[in-house]
């Protein structure tokens, strides 16, 4: 029955569990002089815990205060009913209840088993938990310090218990502004020690072992890092603990891809970069499974380091084409930069000109395309979209050239076949030479108005020399061709990738 009852606790049967206790309540009732009876006590506080399990305040006080009442003298088991009430008087809110309850629970077994025992270490842990709620951290931790003592004086220093303790004694210690980062050190690693000797015990428990240990290692690692700037030392360590973990845990699971992360940023720092890379694709891929809003930062700001790192190991040739692409965007940074800040709104009219117009008439192509792309490289994988958008951006690039060549030739041909007298080729000749250029934008020089489709444009597209339309002609090189959508009104390529290194650049300054 008893085995019964732990498998229902260990499934969350709390009813089934709790029926379990009270019917051997029952048998004690029947036979209470019957040796192999539990104790009232013992029997009364488990179900007070699990009534406190089942959020059943009331009746888990009524029958840890009965397991009390009905125990004569100083017996050791009231320590664990007074550990109930602690975590009621916890929950109740009462921090003066809690103190006294902890008192009251070490003097049972203080008096009947002396002061280390044991049964005194879930008394030492409730307390520990509960001061950590509080907020009580230095508390907490010396109230941890004294149940590790007390485990290592019962079991030794190479029990399981011993090391979990130690664990957990590291994590308070992180989280309360720690100023002594050495000594958190030297008590992750004594319980990563005593985890290792238990990696081959042939037992169950087994893999949970082993992810604490793992917990340890990400710790270490980033202790290694921040107080000695032993980054080699911490890749080792953060490459064991991803080790271990992907041994225990799913291959989604979110502790495997913070030990990715964590080797991203450690290979960055080594200045191994195509690694780095490699890191940081396998914890993005991981990362966009969470898409939470306590997420969607965390992805932005990784695929932000990712694409930073891979366009440095990109080849000349990339690198060239995404410089063109930089310069020939150059006007639509600014109007990007415009819409990435909150107080936007108060600053249009203190930007220039151009920016200053209503949004529906000067900034609505480029917040589109600022969402555009950001929708993009949450939805592929980021690396495979900028290496499709450097490649199709060439080649458009060149389609442009085609065309104003096409279009040169063709006006030509048009213009030779009218004929025109030679007065009037002289004052066509004269009036390109000094007509100012007015074509809208993309293929203009700096300070224009907005960019027009390739497919309007009058440079790229030119009407005939005698259409009272036609100012002269700018050579192709001359032109910014900072097309934002095609004929079709789709975001050019050459935009989409002018957008991705505006949010790459302009994520990494803030």
């Amino acid at each position: 029955m008893l085995e019964r009852t732990d498998s229902f606790l260990v499934g969350r049967e709390f009813d089934s569990a709790l029926s379990s206790i009270m019917f051997h309540i029952s048998i004690l009732d029947a036979a209470p002089s019957d040796g192999r009876g539990l104790s009232l006590c013992h029997l009364l506080t488990c179900a007070a815990n699990i009534l406190l399990s089942m959020e059943l305040y009331d009746h888990a006080k009524k029958l840890a205060t009965l397991a009390i009442d009905e125990t004569s003298g100083n017996h050791a088991e009231l320590t664990r009913a007074y550990t109930v009430l602690m975590k009621l008087e916890h929950l109740l809110g009462d921090v003066k209840g809690v103190q006294e309850q902890f008192s009251k629970a070490l003097v049972p077994v203080q008096w009947h088993l002396g002061p280390i025992h044991p049964l005194l270490c879930d008394t030492y842990m409730t307390m520990a938990e509960v001061l950590s709620d509080l907020g009580d951290k230095t508390q907490a931790v010396e109230t941890l310090q004294s149940c590790v003592a007390l485990v290592r004086d019962s079991f030794g220093k190479t029990s399981l218990l011993y090391a979990d303790i130690r664990r957990q004694q590291g994590l308070l210690m992180l989280t309360d502004e720690p100023t002594d980062d050495q000594a958190i050190i030297g008590v992750l690693e004594d319980a990563f020690s005593v985890y290792e000797k238990h990696f081959q015990d042939p037992v169950d428990d087994a893999p949970v072992y082993k992810d604490y240990a793992a917990e340890c290692c990400y710790l270490l690692a980033t202790l290694h890092t921040r107080i000695s700037q032993a980054t080699e030392t911490a890749y080792g360590i953060a490459l064991n603990g991803l080790s271990l973990r992907k041994e225990v845990l799913p291959p989604n699971h979110e502790d495997i891809m913070k030990s990715y992360l964590q080797l991203g940023n450690l290979s960055r720092d080594l200045g191994e970069h195509y690694r780095a890379v490699d890191y940081y694709k396998l914890g993005l891929v991981i990362l966009k499974h969470f898409r939470d809003d306590n997420h969607i930062d965390q992805i932005r700001s990784v695929t932000q380091a990712m694409l930073q790192l891979y366009i440095q190991t990109l080849p000349q040739e990339k690198h060239n084409i995404i410089d063109k692409t930089l310069k020939r965007f150059a006007l639509q940074r600014p109007r990007f930069a415009l819409l990435t800040k909150p107080e936007s709104a108060e600053q249009s009219t203190e930007t220039p000109s151009d920016a200053a117009a209503p949004a529906s008439e000067n900034i609505s192509d480029e917040s589109a395309l600022l969402m555009f792309a950001t929708k993009k490289l949450f939805e592929l994988d980021p690396i495979e979209y900028i290496d499709q958008l450097i490649e199709k951006t060439e080649l458009e690039f060149q389609d442009y050239r085609k065309q104003y060549n096409l279009n040169f030739t063709d006006t030509v041909r048009r213009t030779n076949a009218g004929a025109p007298s030679p007065q009037h080729s002289m004052l066509r000749s004269s009036s390109g030479r000094f007509a100012s250029f007015s074509g809208g934008g993309t293929f203009s020089p700096p300070g224009s108005p907005r960019p027009l489709s390739p497919m309007r444009h009058p440079t790229l597209f030119p009407a005939s020399p005698l259409s009272p339309r036609s100012k002269g002609r700018t050579s192709f090189n001359q032109l910014d061709c900072n097309f934002l959508k095609s004929s079709s009104e789709e975001f050019t390529f050459g935009g989409q990738l002018a957008a991705v290194l505006f949010l790459v650049d302009h994520q990494s300054k803030q």
